[in-house]
């Protein structure tokens, strides 16, 4: 009785390829392996494309390679010889009893004719034939492979940085982007990009302190004291900790000069500039023209290093050898299918907010409630991590939380925030106040004040606010977005173009305007007028809200980054679930996990800077070769 197996033709048809590998793994007896690869057994009358092949080999050898032993079967790629190509970019459509097609002459299982080509099996555009599918002599199974020494998974400010730093260095480098060049730099291209620095060559003064508090969950003392010890004098049970280590953030700290001035050396520029926070506890440093200055300030130096950047390619899979090094990945561009890079990993792929499973998986089903801040987060789907944790990568990071920021949800424009809120009242569908709306300056507090809004019925709260915020100067430093306010001559008529119960949204705004009590009203700095007697209360800037028209703008919370990632070291090398260096891997940006319970305000974008450039650098040593 003939044993019926999962069509082998699968092309880009990743299902029946997962079911094809679960198949051969659990059923090795039925195969055997010609001197070309290919399999021996009921295929269907469908053809195998020799490139596929390889992978699907080499998967199943990897998953369950005593069984593949047992049953006689190898995948025999070896370094190709003078390579041929089959006749069109062909498919192999080799049966057990069909003649060779490649003409390699009697040592190779497919020479004999060329089969007519499938359509979707044509070369790809801007490749030669040669450089499609390839077959070399004694019968090799080809593959698509581009050797380098570095290969780098990401283009925004973070892989750029590796890039640049990598190519500095000497080394050959690769750059994979999912998205195309008119789009490149994920979430780096959009962002103003505000740096925690008080000049050009130092972090602000509570830079530490801060990173510090927020590095981890609720440890053991013992634990968090462990981890000021070096790795290889640890505890066993401190070797991987989920947090950021004090090692980890003293580097940031005390390389984030250094690499500004890394970036002027090639004509970035940076100024202390107007942010949208009105009131703030701490500087930011900006580069002029913000993340796409960076962004296209890096790509620039890049080229002249020739650093090659492949555009709609995402990174798959990490490559190990036999030692468990990290030897390349196998990554799949849009149109062209799968290749293989061979060279040492940087992973800045960013998080998982473009992730709707991975999102709910961690975050939980109020994630459907977030989206990106921007196009460019549509791009992070979590890849990086996944493949990092698939090989025993150890982690950081809040897996479950985000950094939150209030934009409105009618815009589609990159970040439109809306930071006015202190000088109103926040309240939610059923018109309602929820949060204290004035804590503190809005540049400390506005992501717990965001994290609240998220909390209501649909994820969606308003700021209504009277005249007097008009007053306000440079408000509309705090209003990014491009859509305007409703705005309505009664807290009734306001109520009724929100959908809210006016009854509700009026009483409220009596209930809050008789707790307001006279004083100074300091629109620019904390000026603790406050509400008495209300729950909750607003601790700054609590005028009544009474003064016609009133305007309101609906806000949710969008998911800047996930916090969840993976756990590096001060070169950025990743580290396995005991701590020590995964050979050959880094990762910079987004993609490693360093934030818990908050974010520390203009962090993000100068940490992919300074661990791309660390990671890259690092990754370019020759010591380091495989």
């Amino acid at each position: 009785m003939a044993h019926h197996v999962p069509p082998l033709g699968f092309g880009r048809d990743e299902a029946a390829y997962r079911r094809t590998v679960d198949f051969v793994v659990d059923h090795p007896a039925r195969f055997c392996v010609f001197a070309c690869g290919m399999p021996r057994g009921d295929l269907h009358g469908t053809a195998l494309c020799v490139g596929s092949a390889l992978e699907f080999l080499t998967e199943a050898q990897q998953r369950a390679p005593a069984m593949m032993q047992r049953a006689g079967l190898e995948w025999l790629h070896r370094p190709y010889r003078e390579p041929r190509r089959l006749g069109g970019g062909a498919w192999c459509s080799r049966r057990p009893s069909s003649p060779c097609c490649c003409r390699n002459g009697p040592g190779c299982a497919s020479g004999g004719r060329v089969p007519r080509a499938r359509p979707e099996a044509t070369t790809p555009a801007g490749l030669t034939p040669a450089a499609s599918v390839q077959c070399s002599p004694q019968g090799r199974m080809p593959m698509r492979e581009t050797r380098c020494d570095v290969v780098v998974a990401g283009c925004g400010v973070a892989g750029l940085s590796a890039a640049v730093a990598a190519a500095e260095a000497g080394a050959r480098v690769v750059v994979l982007e999912r998205a195309p060049q008119a789009e490149r730099g994920g979430q780096s291209r959009y962002t103003e990009a505000y740096l925690r620095m008080k000049s050009e060559a130092e972090v602000t003064d509570d830079f530490e302190t801060h990173l510090a508090e927020n590095s981890s969950g609720l440890l053991d003392p013992d634990i968090i004291a462990e981890s000021a010890r070096p790795v290889e004098g640890r505890a066993a049970y401190a070797a991987a900790i989920s947090m950021a280590e004090p090692g980890f953030i003293a580097t940031f700290a005390d390389q984030a000069g250094p690499t500004i001035a890394w970036l002027k050396g090639f004509g970035l520029r940076f100024d202390f500039l107007p942010t949208q926070f009105l009131t703030k506890s701490q500087p930011r440093l900006l580069p002029v023209g913000g993340g796409l200055a960076l962004v296209e300030g890096l790509a620039a130096r890049a080229a002249g290093l020739g650093v090659e950047i492949r555009y709609e390619t995402t990174a798959e899979r990490l490559e190990q050898d036999a030692e468990g090094r990290v030897t390349g990945l196998l990554a799949r561009h849009r149109t062209e299918g799968r290749l293989t890079l061979r060279g040492r990993v940087v992973l800045a792929c960013g998080g998982f907010e473009g992730n709707a499973e991975m999102l709910t998986r961690y975050l939980g089903p109020r994630a459907a409630f977030l989206r990106p801040i921007c196009k460019g987060g549509h791009f992070n789907r979590g890849e990086g991590i996944r493949m990092a944790l698939d090989i025993g990568a150890a982690t950081a990071g809040d897996f479950g939380s985000y950094h939150a920021e209030p934009i409105d949800p009618r815009s589609g424009v990159p970040e439109p925030s809306v930071f006015v809120f202190p000088y109103g009242v926040l309240v939610n569908k059923d018109g309602r106040r929820f949060t204290d709306e004035a804590p503190g300056t809005v540049d400390a507090h506005y992501e717990s004040v965001t994290r609240r809004i998220f909390e209501q019925r649909d994820g969606i709260a308003y700021v209504v606010l009277d005249a007097r915020h008009q007053r306000v100067p440079n408000v509309r430093l705090a209003i990014r977005t491009d859509r305007p306010p409703i705005v309505a001559a009664s807290p009734e008529a306001l109520a009724a173009q929100l959908g809210l119960p006016p009854a509700a949204l009026a009483e409220t705004l009596r209930g809050y305007n008789a707790a307001c009590r006279p004083g100074a009203w300091k629109p620019l700095e904390l000026d603790g007028l406050a509400t008495a007697g209300l729950d909750p209360p607003k601790s700054n800037w609590a005028l009544p809200v009474d003064e016609p028209p009133f305007h309101a703008y609906p806000i949710m919370s969008a998911n800047v980054f996930t916090f969840g990632g993976l756990k590096v070291d001060s070169d950025a090398r990743v580290l396995d679930g005991d701590g020590r260096p995964i050979a050959g891997l880094y990762a910079a940006g987004e993609i490693i996990g360093t934030y818990y319970r908050t974010y520390t305000g203009a962090t993000s974008v100068l940490k992919g800077l300074v661990f791309g450039r660390l990671g890259g650098a690092h990754a370019a040593r020759r010591d380091n070769a495989a």
